[in-house]
């Protein structure tokens, strides 16, 4: 049986769209396209139901649990995206550019990805994951140092 790591491997090199599950939920998945993949990382272009870019997100390998590069949900949704492409909102935050302005070569994912947002003072969620639950802290990256982030955090009214 593949790991998850080769997975996920597997699919950026065939550009094969997937879901993945996390934590051991089988009901909440995320679907998208594999842009990179480390030891320890992953680097997912989301795409939503509606078929557009939702966003780029880093994922912990070992918080996958399962990985589906066939179903109807993503037969589907390949024909919602090239609907979405159609009508000119498939990529409305242009993370196709984005991608390319990643140091991959030079980094790891989750690095590559923090330089390039702390660089482009760009807002940044960042969930810390002790155990299964999740808490997200979002902000901007005000020091960015070897093992550590210092995040300038945005007060959201509720």
């Amino acid at each position: 049986m593949e790991t998850i790591q080769e997975q996920l491997l597997s699919a950026q090199q065939t550009g094969r769209l997937v879901s993945l599950f996390r934590y051991g939920d089988e009901r909440h998945f995320l679907t998208g396209n594999v842009i990179a993949v480390d030891e320890k990382f992953g680097l997912i272009k989301r795409i939503n139901q509606n078929g557009a870019v939702d966003g780029l997100i880093v994922l912990r390998l070992n918080t996958i649990t399962k990985v589906i590069a066939q179903s109807d949900y993503l037969k589907s949704l390949v024909a919602i995206m090239a609907l979405a492409r159609e009508r000119h909102y498939s990529d409305v935050w242009q993370i196709d550019a984005i991608t390319t302005d990643l140091d991959l070569a030079h980094h790891s994912v989750l690095k590559a990805t923090l330089k390039w947002a702390f660089k482009q003072d760009q807002v940044v969620s960042l969930g810390i994951h002790p155990g299964k639950r999740e808490k997200t802290y979002t902000g901007f990256i005000a020091a960015l140092k070897n093992k550590s982030c210092n995040l300038t955090m945005l007060m959201l009214p509720i």
